[in-house]
């Protein structure tokens, strides 16, 4: 019985690397306080028309509220944010 092992390597591309450069991803952590058994994770995708753009390249400044309507009363509660600027929809394969 002969048996073969094969390993395959990734190589990315120079495009990727750029994307990855300009673009680094940056994840938001997990709070980290005693007595808090459970997370809720709300992802906002913010896409903006040129006009807005242009307001905010003159405004520097873009607000983002999330608000979660709860069945229990919330006791206690910690957020942590992260922000970041995703690559254009031409360098990012994944984008939908």
């Amino acid at each position: 019985m002969k048996t073969e092992n094969t390993v395959l390597e990734y190589h990315s591309t120079r495009l990727e690397r750029l994307g990855w450069y300009l673009f680094p991803n940056t994840l938001c952590d997990m709070p980290d306080k005693p007595g808090m058994r459970d997370c809720l994770v709300t992802r906002t995708k913010v896409e903006l028309s040129f006009v807005d753009r242009l307001r905010v390249l003159v405004s520097g400044r873009i607000q983002v509220e999330t608000k979660t309507a709860t069945k229990n009363v919330v006791g206690a509660q910690e957020t942590n944010a992260a922000f970041v600027v995703k690559p254009p929809a031409w360098m990012d394969p994944h984008s939908p």
